[in-house]
């Protein structure tokens, strides 16, 4: 815990002008139930940052020890921008670009993670996340996520963020995804 706990103050420190917030599995498991908790290698964030912005934290990763990889996808790819940050002392982390108008909204509604002092993807928009990849173990976390929350979750507003953001499709694999 020692490490992701110096890596959220490296990750804090150098997000610290733009708006962020920690999404995956980690953001996941404080939203479950203790029984649903999935082990993950990495840390997964979403970043306001744009392009520019993007590269300027790859540096300051890179001078903070991290192995820095920025890859640029088409713009119509489900992660057009991604950061991969290695290190030989600390977890794996991934930086997202948020650009899209779901990915600003999961900005928009983040909640504060208090012990870390950053915010956290609210479990409703992290649902979204989880959607837009769509593997099998997203919708693994999607069940988890609804089935056992450690608070209530607001399936409604759920069902009108997909509404909002995605096509129907999406909203048939969400409800697929939480069939009893």
């Amino acid at each position: 815990m020692a490490q992701e706990e110096n890596v959220l103050k490296i990750v804090k420190d150098i997000l610290k002008d733009y708006r962020f917030a920690l999404i995956g599995a980690n953001a996941m498991n404080l939203w479950v139930d203790e029984s649903k908790i999935r082990a993950t290698q990495d840390l997964d964030f979403m970043v306001e940052a744009g392009e520019d912005g993007f590269v300027k934290i790859a540096k300051a990763f890179r001078e903070a020890g991290f192995t820095a990889h920025l890859k640029f996808g088409r713009k119509e790819d489900p992660v057009p921008v991604i950061l991969h940050l290695n290190s030989n002392t600390m977890p794996p982390v991934d930086i997202l670009i948020a650009d899209k108008p779901w990915e600003l909204s999961l900005l928009d509604n983040a909640v504060p993670l208090e012990d870390f002092d950053m915010k956290v993807s609210d479990p409703e928009h992290l649902i979204l996340t989880k959607l837009y990849s769509s593997s099998e173990i997203d919708l693994i976390d999607i069940r988890n996520l609804v089935l056992f929350p450690v608070n209530d979750i607001d399936i409604e507003r759920i069902k009108q963020l997909i509404n909002k953001f995605f096509d129907a499709d999406r909203l048939g694999l969400f409800l697929k995804a939480i069939a009893k």
